[in-house]
Order: structure tokens, then sequence, then C-alpha cells
């Protein structure tokens, strides 16, 4: 078959060889970047839908549409424009892509003797002096080799890595956000705080980097282009949005726009409570900073290794899956799992779909745990792959969970820490349990790690304010609680982590206020718990919340409740009786019980000590 060779503009292409030349220099791309190039000069003008181009190049692969744009943005800023200013790649919106290069085609053949002519004079010879000795040349030849074969491994490791980034935006600016309708002339300062608090908070987005505000505050409460700005900035991509004020509430929209052809690439709206301009700042650029971060870790999934293999329907149920599990939906829980069990029908021998399993069965609802099920997918995970990071992770938690038995559990943990540093759940799951075991200071590196390289977790910002209060550090608990709870309305676990904060701080008040928020405004005043603040007695508070759950039949953790209602009624004989009660059920969450400071009046009690001993503790 006859090679062809394209030329445009300043640019060879000669896929034979899998090179690109720019005025005769080598260009190096990624293979699959390479790939759209091919295709797209080889169907010069005409339009190219996005599902043909991802035929063309992931023919036997599963991949998500975000790998087909970062290769569209890799492309551009390679290119760059023609003579005439004009971009080679244009984009048509909700149809595909057109490339807009005049194409010309030679063969491989003529290019060669056109190239062969070109550089055809004979290089001078040297003299007999001037030749060195064989040794020498033979050395220098040998250390050459190595030195273009280490090259050679480093471009091809790196080439053929995933993206680091699949959106293809490595350069994003924030513009102030805009306010809709009428608005008092204080809130151009506002835009502005919001601006640069929003910038702040993105910098925490892994592989994005974030122009200073400082670069936008002349557009503050001016007409401006959002698209110009972006330019003039050199950055991928702008951040706009606006908000409307309306009845002691802000509704927040935010906009994701590629600066090279004004795409939308995300926008998300969402309502948050009016209050002061800082706390509100605060408020929306978190949440706003989740939700992206969300859309920017599409497709950065664990690397499926040889997917070309696998089924594609099996990778895509897969992939659907743990991007559900990330979200931590729990009302998406039994969808998640059948993407999981859809994904072992089509590939029964595959490790990953084994080990998410296992990971969406360990949901945070107590009252779902089949500690069966899941340690029957973690060892199936495990004997097809020893490798496999989630595997050892759940299987810690089986250990944890079910089985009580702390040594096996951190084996796990950091045998899967071991195989994947990067796997920030294993590192939070660790934190956990060495919380519970009281080792306060492994825990908070375990968890702040977790963190770190997913920052905008609801649930592992909840475990550090839990972690927070299990070691008594009840400020910074309630300072980590309200940023978790800003980057997740009503999170069950952050509400519970500050209600238990408020009893132990004696904050009643506050305690009074959200439990009551959750209650019609015309039955406050006579709510048990108005009227026995009012008369300075929480003991019926109390009181009806044991009777409450007593009358529970399916709670997991109905007795270990008991016990810290009865202690906040000095009843440590009934608490005591509840803990044994609960070490006999062998209520999942029981272990905590170690940590938690609620069984302080207690904790040096004989019988205490017992009831941990059982637990492994």
């Amino acid at each position: 078959m006859e090679n062809f060779i394209y030329t445009f503009g300043k640019f060879e292409l000669d896929p034979g060889q899998k090179r690109l030349r720019c005025d005769g220099a080598n260009i190096p791309l990624q293979p699959k970047v390479f790939d759209v190039l091919v295709a797209f000069s080889e169907r010069a003008g005409q339009l190219v839908s996005r599902d043909e181009l991802m035929e063309i190049v992931w023919a036997d692969t599963f991949v998500e549409e975000s790998n087909l744009r970062f290769c569209i943005h890799s492309l551009r800023r390679v290119l760059g424009k023609d003579e005439e200013g004009n971009d080679y790649i244009e984009t048509v919106p909700k149809r595909g892509y057109r490339f807009l290069a005049e194409i010309t085609t030679h063969t491989a053949e003529n290019v060669s003797n056109r190239n062969g002519n070109e550089n055809s004079a004979a290089a001078p010879v040297q003299g007999p002096a001037n030749i060195p000795s064989k040794r020498w040349l033979v050395g220098a030849a040998f250390l050459i080799v190595l030195l273009l074969a280490a090259l050679t491994f480093m471009w091809l490791k790196r080439a053929s890595a995933p993206p680091a980034n699949p959106v293809g935006i490595e350069t994003l600016v924030v513009l102030p956000f805009t306010p809709v309708g009428d608005q008092p002339e204080t809130e151009t300062s506002f835009s502005a705080g919001l601006a640069d608090a929003m910038t702040s908070v993105l910098a925490k987005i892994r592989d994005v980097k974030v122009l200073s505000s400082s670069a936008v505050q002349k557009a503050a409460g001016q007409d401006f282009d959002a698209l110009t700005i972006g330019r003039e900035l050199k950055a991928d991509a702008v951040l706009e949005g606006s908000y409307r004020n309306d009845a002691g509430q802000v509704r927040i929209t935010s906009r994701l726009l590629r600066v090279t052809d004004g795409e939308l690439l995300w926008s998300d709206s969402f309502v948050a409570t009016k209050s002061s301009s800082l706390k509100l700042e605060d408020t929306i650029s978190i949440r706003t900073a989740r939700l992206l971060s969300i859309k920017f870790s599409e497709g950065r999934e664990e690397t499926i290794q040889n997917a070309g293999t696998l089924n594609r329907e099996a990778v895509r149920n897969y992939t659907e899956g743990r991007n559900i599990w990330r979200m931590r939906e729990l009302n998406r829980r039994d969808e998640m799992i059948r993407l999981f069990e859809k994904a072992i029908e089509f590939e029964p021998a595959w490790s990953l779909a084994y080990s998410g399993l296992a990971e969406a069965l360990l949901n945070e609802d107590v009252n779902l745990f089949d500690g069966d099920r899941v340690e029957s997918a973690a060892r199936k995970a495990i004997e097809l792959d020893s490798r496999n990071a989630q595997a050892h992770t759940a299987m810690g938690q089986v250990y944890r969970r079910k089985h009580w038995d702390w040594e096996n559990a951190e084996r796990s943990f950091r045998e899967a820490i071991s195989i994947d540093p990067g796997y920030a759940h294993a590192h939070h799951e660790y934190g956990i349990l060495l919380g519970i075991e009281r080792r306060f200071v492994e825990a908070d590196k375990e968890v702040r790690t977790a963190i770190e390289l997913d920052p905008f977790s609801p649930f592992y910002n909840a475990s550090l304010c839990e972690l927070s209060y299990y070691d008594r550090r009840y400020d910074d608990a309630l300072a980590q609680c309200a940023y978790a709870e800003n980057l997740e309305p009503d999170f069950w676990r952050t509400r519970k982590q500050f209600f238990w904060i408020y009893v132990q701080k004696r904050m009643y008040p506050e305690m009074s206020e959200m439990v009551l928020s959750k209650v019609p405004a015309g039955e406050r005043p006579n709510h048990l718990l108005t009227r026995a603040l009012i008369k300075n007695d929480l003991r019926p508070f109390w009181q009806d919340l044991i009777t409450a759950r007593q009358k529970l039949t399916n709670d997991s953790w109905k007795s270990l409740a008991l016990a810290t209602f009865y202690l906040q009624i000095d009843d440590k004989e009934k608490a005591l009786a509840a803990l044994e009660q609960s070490t006999r059920d062998r209520e999942l969450l029981l272990p905590t019980a170690n940590a938690d400071p609620i069984f302080d009046p207690i904790r040096k009690e004989g019988r205490f000590l017992d009831i941990m001993q059982k637990a492994g503790l």
C-alpha cells in the first residue's frame, strides 16, 4: 500500500513514519494526538463527527469523549494559526470538527527523493591525523546509544501516559461574576471578592493552573468580553458566571468556556443561603470548586490496563460505576452496584470489576452492609490481580468492619498504599482505622493526604472533622465541619458531627437551631427541645430520643446510640448495658466508642475496657 505524506502551511505529516515536522524540525506528539491529526488530514475540509473520530482513533477501546477533547486541544496548541491568523481546526457546535488546512498530498518516495537531492552535497573528508582511536569511538558510540535509549524510553512513557487533564485545560482564569437584575452598588466589591476567593480555592484542582485574580481585577464593574480577556491573558479557558439575590437566597450560575472557540465545556448552578459577604464568598467558591473539580476528574479514573482487549461494555459500565462511587450519591447505590455486576458479566475474569463492586457495597449506610458479599468480591479481585489497590482497600474495610481484625486491616491498607500511593481512598480508610485506635497524629496525616489528593470530597473533609472531634480539638472540628458543609449542604455525616460537637461544648442554642431547622416553623415554639431549653433541663429531650430509638427494629447501631443518650442523662449503668448488647450484636460502629469523647465518663470502667477488648481494641 502506497504511503502518503501530507503538507500544509509549515508542516509535513508522515503517517508511515509517525512523524510531524515543522520547518524541518520534528514535533513530538502523543500517539493518539498524532492519530487524530492523521484522521483530520485524510478528511481535510470535511465535517467529521465526534463519534466518527472516536471510532477511527479508539476503534477497539472504550474511552471518555474528554480524551478526544484533550487531543483537539493539544493539536490547537501545536499547530497554532495559519499565515492568515485562522485556526486550523474549526468546531461545529453539536456536530463535530472540520480541518481547514489546505492539504497537499505527496507519495513518500517523491518526498524522499526530494529530500535526498537537497542533501546530496559531499561531506568534507578528514585527514588521517584527525581520526580518533577506534577504542574511543566505540566508547563514545556506546554512550550515545545508551543516552538515546534512555531518552526514547522517557518520551514513550510520557507519550503513552493518559492525559493529566482530560478536559484539555491547563490554564484557567476566573472572571468576576456579574449580578443579574437591580443590585446595590456594593455588589461590585462582592463580585471582585468572589472572584478572588474562587481563584484561591480553584488552585487546589490538580493539573490546572489558575491565574492570579489581580490579572482580571480591571474587569470588575465594567462591561467585558470573557473570551477577549482569556486571549489577552493567554488562558485556555475562562470561568464566568452570574448571581441573583432573591428573598434571602443567592442563585449562582457558573460557565466554563474554552478560549479558542468559545465552546461551553461545563455549566452548573445552585442556590446558597445569603449571609455575610465573606461567608457567602466562601460558600459559593468552595461549592463551585467541587462541582468543577468533578468535571475535571472525568476520565481521570484509574488507568485501565489492556483496555483495548477488554469488552467495551464492561469498561463502560465500570467507568460509569466509578463515577457514581466518586460522587458518593447514596441514592444511586443500587444503580452503581448493577453497573459493576454488568461489568463482571461481560468480563468475569477482570479484577477491577470485582473491586469496584466491593467498594460500591461498602456503602456508608451501615444498615445495608453485607460483609460476606463484600469479602467475596474483594478476595476474588485480589485472586485475579494481587496488585489491585482498590481490592486491598476494600479488604482492609472487611477486616475492620466485619472481623474487628485491626492487624490485618492495617496490613491491607498499607499494601494498598504501597501499590498506589496516589489512591486517596486507601489513605482515608487507613486514617479512619488509626483514629479509632486513638493514634491521632498518624490518622491526621493519612486523612489529610486523602484530602490533598481529592480536596473537594465532602466525605474526606467530614472525616477530618470527625477525627478532630475524637482528638478533643472541638474548635478545629467546627472549622473543618463548616468547610465540609460548604462542599455538600445537609451531608448527614457533617450534621452528625456538628450535633455532637455542640453537645460537648454545651452550645445548646446552636444545637437547637440545627435540630429545629428540619421542623416546620409553626411547630418550633412547642417542640420538646424548645421547652427543654427554656427550662434549662435537656433530660426530657434525651429521654424522648431514647424512647424513639427503642422502638426501632432495623437500626444496626441501635444499642450504641442508646448508650450515648443514656450518658447524657448520667445513667452509666444503662449506658454500659447498652454497650454490652451492642457487643453481642456485633454492631458495626461499636469500635468508634474507643475514640468518641462521649464515652469519657465511663472510659476507665472495667466493663467498658472489657467491651473494647472484645472489639479487638
